[in-house]
């Protein structure tokens, strides 16, 4: 279920501006912005191939498309 606190789903990109952060297609948790040097150069999560359509969180990408990568190729 989508959390809907705005805290959780803004952030500030690098002009100042608050933005809205894109819905994880597997679990629906926000897609953390990703940052270097305080700057915010990503906003688009993973693909989430072959798990589902679209763009996933960090933790989807790491606890269940990965793994289902890898095992596609073991097999």
């Amino acid at each position: 279920m989508k959390n809907t606190n705005k805290q959780i789903w803004d952030y500030i990109d690098n002009d100042g501006n608050t933005k809205k952060k894109k819905q994880c297609e597997h679990c629906g948790s926000p897609i953390e912005p990703q940052y270097h040097n305080g700057k915010v150069f990503w906003t688009d999560g993973h693909d989430g191939f072959p798990v589902c359509d679209g763009r996933v969180c960090d933790d989807c990408n790491a606890n269940a498309v990965i793994p289902a990568r890898l095992r596609a190729i073991q097999s």
